[in-house]
């Protein structure tokens, strides 16, 4: 009998008869692979496995069985897709105590053998030795779901203005992403506009309740960081007074709300900062900068208190030490935590058309006339170009004043330039459009400088499509320069120049874009982000936060 192997029926873990019969006449099995809940049986149980150093295999008589329920707390999931966790009761010296053992879901799947055999310090040519979360436990102990750590949180996420744009775009895939691991997400915010935002918002994957609506942005077109803070704050009260505790709250933009929550225990705060508001504000006059004077020390004091702080770019933590130097000089530092794309949702069909896209919202330092001025010198390239189109789409809002106004001049700068007929204006396209407009383009122009981030280069990568963005800031850190696109100077004849490459080649343009989409797909995609916030929001709830 010994070797003989077989697949469970109830798991589809391949299990293989051990060395022998232990002194209880009981035959000892070996199981390895991963258990999706989609094909676990409603009766399967959730291996929890006890062994010892002298017996370097499993016994299957040892199993403790939990319901379908019990699986789903403890592997802290409600859907169908996640892979249960494999628990390994580990004796530890005389002392009758054993340490418990949390299998990954990294190593998934893996063979348990090296497995065990790196807990005990053997070496294996199978497997290193594997990190794992331990935890002193008493000898047939059985921990709770929320002993384990892995109980379903209820998650509140506080957003000033749900609309379209790259902070936006983190917000909501944060929800959806934390809602997909089981917990409970609530969005509040103080603007839906139903017309105006992310399809994900009104999908019922969470909850969406709008607080303030009636609030002004701005008291004639001035005072627009206190109206945010006032929003904000009237957003937050309503979450402490009209809703039971939260678990986890994150919040971004405005850290004002970070004291006022932890006024309600047990939450945990988690502030995104996606950019030091500070450095975003003008202190061009004196009046101006006493105004800004408070706003500017509330926001270093009150982004501190969070429970943990994350960023969304080591061009960002490194800015967030330089400008909080009274956090730093603390020990108070961030996490990274990049923004991410669903590769999956750009798989329409890629062509790479003459038009060249810009996606941004209309606004002053998005440097979009970057694009019109480059586009217009492709004329004394010596290229086709006057083939090419160019068109600038992106975020724009009526209600924004400078949003109005920078899109008239940009208009009229095309007009100088020379170029109206070919430059075209898009605003506010839905998703559907901007996926039919990457699909369509020959490339991507991103134009800002020292952008905090920028979640369009991955939306073009993800899209098969080359970038051409400025040499700083968060491009950095996601287009690799002549391989997924071009890294230039921000100026008109750099951007032009790369611009006349793939216009002329357009070979390159395709190699390019396939070499782009890996990359992103590898290194930014939503199931790596979803499983970094996860872990996040896990270990700040278990102060595991260090």
């Amino acid at each position: 009998m010994a070797g003989r192997r077989e697949v469970d029926g109830d798991t589809g873990l391949t299990r293989e008869c051990g060395k022998g019969i232990d002194q209880s006449g009981h035959q000892d099995f070996i199981y390895s692979g991963s258990v999706e809940f989609a094909r676990v049986a409603s009766s399967a149980p959730l291996w929890l496995f006890d062994f010892a150093p002298s017996t370097p295999f499993l016994s299957d008589r040892k199993l403790r069985h939990f319901d379908r329920k019990q699986q789903r707390e403890l592997a802290g999931c409600e859907g169908s897709h996640a892979t249960t966790r494999l628990f390994l009761l580990v004796p530890a010296a005389n002392d009758g105590r054993r340490t418990e053992c949390l299998l990954l879901p990294c190593l998934d799947p893996t063979t348990l053998t090296p497995f065990c055999a790196g807990l005990l310090g053997q070496s294996t040519a199978e497997s290193p030795r594997p990190r794992v979360c331990v935890r002193e436990t008493e000898v047939g102990e059985a921990r709770s779901m929320e002993n384990k750590g892995h109980r379903k949180l209820k998650v509140a996420i506080i957003h000033p203005d749900l609309g379209i744009g790259g902070a936006e775009r983190l917000i909501v895939d944060a929800a959806v992403e934390l809602a997909s691991h089981g917990h409970s997400v609530h969005v509040f915010t103080a603007h839906h506009d139903k017309s105006r935002c992310f399809e994900e918002t009104m999908s019922g994957k969470f909850q969406v309740a709008v607080y303030g609506s009636l609030l002004p942005r701005h008291l004639f077109y001035r005072f627009h960081a206190v109206c945010a803070y006032l929003r904000c704050i009237f957003v937050t009260l309503c979450v402490l007074f009209m809703w039971p505790s939260f678990d986890i709250v994150l919040a971004d933009q405005v850290s004002v709300v970070v004291p006022l929550l932890k006024l309600k225990r047990p939450a945990k705060v988690i502030f995104y900062c996606h950019f030091p508001d500070l450095l975003l504000a003008q202190h061009t006059t004196w009046l101006r900068r006493m105004y800004r004077k408070p706003i500017d020390l509330l926001e270093e004091k009150t982004t501190g208190m969070a429970n943990l702080i994350l960023v969304n770019s080591r061009f960002t933590k490194s800015t967030f030490a330089t400008t909080f130097r009274g956090l730093h000089s603390r020990g108070i530092e961030p996490a990274v935590l990049y923004p991410a794309v669903n590769v999956s949702q750009f798989s329409e069909q890629c062509s790479y058309k003459p038009n060249f896209l810009s996606i941004n919202r209309f606004e002053r330092k998005k440097n979009l006339q970057l694009a019109i001025s480059a586009f217009a010198l492709l004329s004394y390239s010596g290229t086709n170009s006057y083939e090419a189109t160019l068109t600038i789409a992106g975020g724009f809002d009526k209600r924004l004043k400078e949003n109005v106004e920078y899109l008239e001049e940009l208009k009229q700068l095309a007009e100088v330039d020379g170029v109206s007929n070919r430059v075209i204006f898009v605003t506010s396209c839905s998703t559907r459009e901007r996926n039919t407009l990457l699909s369509q383009c020959l490339c991507v122009l991103y134009t800002p400088e020292n952008e905090h981030f920028g979640i369009v280069p991955l939306e073009a990568m993800a899209s098969q499509k080359p970038v051409i963005a400025c040499n700083s800031g968060g491009p950095m850190e996601t287009v690799r320069n002549e391989v997924t696109g071009f890294l230039c100077e921000p100026t008109p004849s750099e951007f032009s120049k790369a611009m006349a490459k793939l216009l002329s080649d357009g070979e390159l343009a395709v190699r390019m874009g396939r070499e782009a989409r890996h990359h992103v797909a590898e290194m930014f995609s939503t199931k790596t982000f979803g499983d970094q916030l996860n872990r996040y929001v896990l270990d700040t709830y278990h102060h595991r936060i260090e």
